[in-house]
């Protein structure tokens, strides 16, 4: 899969906010860089984070 640079900018924007709800279990300094990174880090976000960012990840994999 690749994303879009929109996509990219979303999915770090929407990491960046969550990460401590979504991915406290990862490295301190984990930062996703790649798409499949990225990707991982919406997988995360979808299933730990709270109801309006699962919708907003959920637009933003549709379009793949």
């Amino acid at each position: 899969m690749e994303l879009t640079p929109v996509m990219r900018e979303q999915v770090s924007k929407l990491w960046a906010r969550n990460r401590l709800f979504c991915g406290w279990f990862l490295r301190q300094d984990f930062v996703p860089r790649t798409d499949d990174d990225l990707i991982r880090c919406a997988k995360l976000l979808e299933k730990h984070g709270d109801r309006q960012t699962y919708v907003t990840v959920r637009k933003l994999m549709k379009c793949l």
